[in-house]
């Protein structure tokens, strides 16, 4: 079994980034923090401490991978506050081993009343910014997998794929996101002789859907990049809205169009036998029409609350 990629974090003048968090989060990397780090840090303190069940000031999400990346976010940020005299090296150092222990077990731990403020302070923003890291990553992938399985609904559906033929007109004007997606699907359909000339609404649409997912891909990792490395600010939810609810709009509207498309698949098939299994499966394992827009009608409401309402729904 090959050994696992090591992440350090903490360096000077290093970054985090979601590809980092996520990697971590899912145990395909361990962590590390950087020796300079640590040497910011105390080992002891002169303030007196209390004891702590940990796990109540750390960030409470869901799944073990957002649990996972929260943490990660929080010793970013804890090791960002280098120089505080109240803040020991032990305190991070306890938050590594647990993401690097397979039973991510967290003790009580004697804390200064400091390090307790800086958890607390911390947590909300962890959480939230955890999240968005993940969505970055995720999102990204999704992108790249959705253009390829397009191109073959295109091939399965024999439809006409005339609407990929965009050029850049080079007056600045042109759609750049629309005509990379046509691009692409050009060069992943090169020589297919399994296109046709029927016309699809759903087809046509694929290079405006699917370049609305990208720009909003783009916007997400650009924002989630500078807030894994503000250092201990409070959340932004101001920030956070104007990154998510655009890529949830995106989201739904490539679910939407790619549902349609399986549909058209899934009715096409010639034997019936194979057709009423295939359609048992599709109601079983996809997410329906009325699923996709509630997951959006989900979104669109958490984006109107407050910072911590915000973050507390999302932790439900």
């Amino acid at each position: 079994m090959a050994e696992l990629a090591v992440i350090t974090v903490g360096g000077k003048g290093s970054s985090l980034s979601s590809s980092s968090v996520y990697a971590i989060a899912n145990g395909l990397a361990q962590l590390r923090i950087d020796s300079s780090a640590l040497n910011r840090l105390p080992s002891s303190s002169s303030s007196p401490l209390n004891t702590h069940i940990l796990g109540s000031l750390l960030p409470s999400l869901p799944t073990v991978e957002e649990y996972r990346a929260s943490l990660v976010v929080l010793l970013s940020k804890l090791l960002s506050l280098s120089g505080s005299p109240n803040i020991r090296t032990v305190l991070p150092v306890k938050i590594a081993e647990a993401l690097n222990s397979p039973e991510l077990k967290v003790e009580s731990l004697d804390l200064t009343d400091e390090e307790a403020l800086a958890l607390e302070k911390l947590k909300l923003s962890s959480a939230l910014y955890a999240i968005c890291a993940l969505l970055d990553h995720q999102s990204a992938a999704l992108s790249t997998v959705s253009d390829a399985v397009a191109a073959i609904s295109c091939e399965a559906l024999k439809a006409d794929v005339a609407a990929f033929n965009l050029i850049d007109s080079g007056d600045g004007h042109a759609a750049k996101e629309e005509i990379g997606v046509a691009s692409d699907l050009k060069v992943l359909l090169n020589g297919s002789k399994l296109v046709g000339k029927v016309e699809i609404e759903a087809i046509s649409r694929i290079p405006k859907i699917h370049a609305s997912l990208r720009e909003q891909v783009k916007s997400v990792h650009s924002k989630t990049r500078v807030e894994l490395n503000s250092g201990g600010k409070v959340v932004c939810a101001g920030v956070v809205r104007t990154a998510l609810l655009p890529l949830a709009a995106a989201l739904w509207d490539l679910g939407d169009r790619s549902l349609s498309r399986a549909k058209m698949n899934v009715d096409g098939v010639g034997s019936e036998n194979l057709r009423s299994s295939l359609v048992a499966l599709f109601e079983q394992k996809c997410p329906s029409g009325e699923s996709l827009r509630g997951g959006f009608k989900l979104v669109s409401q958490l984006v109107f609350e407050e910072e911590e309402n915000m973050i507390i729904l999302l932790m439900k």
